[in-house]
């Protein structure tokens, strides 16, 4: 009765908020009932007008005294806000979806794929940028470097003599 109330003293559209129930506090948005169809007063307007079903239904003292354009009621619209905050979270997921995709994803798989082409003996590729200060670009310069150490072993290693080659100086 306080949202028909407060529909009745004002002009509102709706009316929206938190209201404690007795399983806790509850968002609402609630819109009114107005009487618009003349036809409805036919009925509901006094118990005499009205039929027997409908008074045996509600009894003689509710559901009438109806006025044409007031508000008799007020529907309250949880799956609005449902779908309000469920959409919210759906845009929050895709966005956080995108963003890790961008940020992380994409530069590992690239570190990886790199890795990948290195381990197979590619070691004259240059080294791969990847730009910022986190933690994804942090493993990137750890593989350059470690690229850089790979080449200088193996550079090391094709420098040196053969051991058959020392054997047969001496």
């Amino acid at each position: 009765m306080e949202l028909v109330n407060e529909f009745r003293r004002n002009s509102k559209k709706e009316i929206y908020g938190i209201r404690e129930t007795e399983k806790g506090a509850s968002l609402y948005l609630s819109k009114p009932i107005r009487i618009t169809n003349p036809k409805c007063l036919a009925c509901h307007s006094t118990p005499e007008a009205a039929p027997q079903s409908l008074i045996d239904l509600y009894g003689s003292k509710n559901r009438f005294g109806w006025e044409l354009n007031k508000v008799i009621g007020a529907q309250t619209e949880i799956f609005v806000f449902m779908g309000i905050v469920a959409m919210t979270y759906l845009v929050i997921g895709v966005i956080m979806n995108l963003l890790l995709n961008f940020f992380v994803v994409k530069p590992v798989k690239r570190i990886s794929e790199y890795a990948t082409e290195v381990s197979m003996g590619t070691l004259d590729k240059p080294e791969l940028v990847i730009k910022g200060k986190d933690e994804i670009s942090s493993l990137n310069m750890s593989f350059n470097r470690m690229q850089r150490s790979l080449k200088r072993a193996v550079s090391m290693i094709s420098d040196k003599p053969d051991k058959k080659e020392y054997s047969s100086y001496g």
